[in-house]
């Protein structure tokens, strides 16, 4: 009995002395992360015409954060779920920030100007509305 007993003091010290031995090996380093980049803005968005102040739309494919002013006046400012449209006049400039460019795509007098960015990609983008002068 007493040997078993002996054994068993003999086996658990040793695995003390095994997890105390492990705790003091130095730690593996992670490697450092890649530099990362600061992507250049987009280019400047050129005058599209539209036909009336109310061709343009925003819309969603999936939930996103957005923020439109147009001609000065905010528009909307939340969360909107995926496949939402939001129509909205604007005679000269809209204004439109998102959490997620890539979620977000406008149209103007018709003409999809596709996604405003990158998945994820936190943007303010900034465009030209110019109408066609009444004769």
């Amino acid at each position: 009995m007493l040997g078993v007993a002996l054994v068993l003091l003999a086996g658990g010290g040793l695995a003390v002395w095994g997890l105390r031995s492990a705790s003091r090996q130095p730690l593996t380093s992670r490697p450092a992360p890649a530099a990362t980049t600061v992507p250049s803005p987009p280019p400047a968005t050129p005058p599209v015409t539209a036909t009336l102040a109310t061709d343009t739309a925003l819309t969603t494919i999936r939930p996103v954060w957005v923020r439109v002013i147009a001609d000065g006046d905010r528009v909307i400012e939340r969360e909107l779920p995926a496949d939402a449209r939001v129509p909205f006049a604007a005679k000269t400039t809209i204004v439109i920030r998102t959490g997620d460019a890539g979620a977000v795509r406008l149209s103007i007098a018709g003409q999809d100007q596709g996604p405003l960015g990158r998945d994820g990609e936190v943007v303010t983008r900034t465009f030209t509305v110019s109408l066609p002068e009444r004769k």
